[in-house]
């Protein structure tokens, strides 16, 4: 009596959670998103919500994988223009960065006024080995089977 009792309480909690793994695995995976903010340009005064000084940010970004990612990133000013998506391969081991300097020449901006904004990087999931977008269900039921042994 006790067991079945037992057995009917961890059969109720089987199926809801199959449930549970189901709705989370019925979305897609989604790429990764890392938005980086940078600040460059002098800062002359105590007028500003930074200390006066000369901010030159650099996003760097490495690739620590055995094999070639692939990803996106897109320079937004705050308040101002977006730049166009750049596409780069970065292969194993190695790395890259957007400086300031490099910000400014996307958009043009030849002087030294505060500029503030994000880097919005992009790495889609196609460009991970391993990843895709099928979610796995775990085979819970032969997990059981084995437990009731």
């Amino acid at each position: 009596m006790e067991r079945s009792i037992v057995l009917g309480i961890l059969s109720v909690f089987l199926i809801s959670s199959i449930g549970f793994v189901n709705a989370q695995s019925s979305k897609p995976v989604q790429d990764i998103v890392y938005n980086a903010k940078f600040v460059c340009g002098s800062i002359n005064n105590n007028s500003g919500p930074l200390r006066p000084g000369h901010y030159d940010t650099s996003i760097n970004i490495l690739n620590n994988k055995g094999y070639r990612v692939g990803f996106v990133w897109t320079a937004v000013i705050n308040d101002g223009p977006t730049s166009n998506a750049i596409f780069k391969n970065l292969d194993s081991e190695t790395s890259t960065g957007m400086s300031c300097h490099d910000i400014k020449d996307i958009f043009g901006i030849d002087n030294n006024d505060l500029l503030e904004g994000f880097v919005v990087v992009k790495i889609p999931v196609s460009s991970l080995k391993g990843f895709d977008n099928e979610q796995v269900l775990p085979d819970i039921t032969a997990d059981m089977a084995r437990s009731e042994e």
